[in-house]
C-alpha cells in the first residue's frame, strides 16, 4: 500500500506508475490523480497539445501507418459491421462521399488545402449532401471542430 501525494488516499502500488527516480520506484500520485491533472493542462494548452502531436504524427509516420494497419487487419470484421450500418443510416452522405472519392481518383476534383490553416492533408466537408461535389476542404482537426459545432447547434 502507497500513500498519494495528491488526494491523500492509501492505495495498491498497482496504482501508481512506475518511477525510477523514486526510492521506491513508483510515482507519487496515484494514476487517477495523474489522469485528471494531465486532462487538465491538455484543456488549457490545446493548440501546443495538437502541435505536439501533429509533430509526433509526422516523426512517426511509418510506425503510425504499420499500427493502422494491424489495427485494421485485427478488427476487419467489427470495422465492416459499423461500415455497412452507417452506409444503411445516411445512404446520401455515402453516395456522397463516393462522388467525392471518384472526382479525385479521375482527377474532376483536386484536392486542396485546409482552408482554415492550410494544411495539405485534408477532408472533404459536405455543407449538404445533396451536392455532393460543393465540398470544403478541412484539415482533421478543423473538419472534426466542423462536426461538434453542428452537433451542438
Amino acid at each position: 500500500m502507497k500513500k498519494c501525494s495528491k488526494c491523500g488516499a492509501e492505495k495498491d502500488e498497482s496504482m501508481f506508475s512506475k518511477g525510477k527516480r523514486y526510492k521506491d520506484g513508483l510515482f507519487c500520485q496515484c494514476k487517477e490523480c495523474c489522469s485528471k491533472r494531465f486532462k487538465t493542462w491538455r484543456s488549457k494548452n490545446k493548440e501546443r497539445e495538437s502541435e505536439r502531436f501533429k509533430q509526433y504524427r509526422a516523426d512517426n509516420a511509418e510506425y503510425e501507418a504499420a499500427r493502422k494497419r494491424k489495427y485494421t487487419k485485427e478488427h476487419l470484421p467489427e470495422i465492416n459491421e459499423h461500415n455497412r450500418k452507417r452506409r444503411e443510416e445516411c445512404p446520401e452522405r455515402h453516395k456522397a462521399h463516393a462522388a467525392v472519392r471518384r472526382a479525385v481518383e479521375s482527377s474532376k476534383l483536386w484536392r486542396q488545402p485546409c482552408e482554415v490553416c492550410g494544411w495539405l492533408f485534408t477532408h472533404a466537408h459536405h455543407d449538404d449532401y445533396s451536392k455532393p461535389l460543393e465540398v470544403r476542404w478541412l484539415c482533421p482537426q478543423h473538419h472534426s471542430e466542423v462536426h461538434k459545432k453542428e452537433v451542438v447547434a
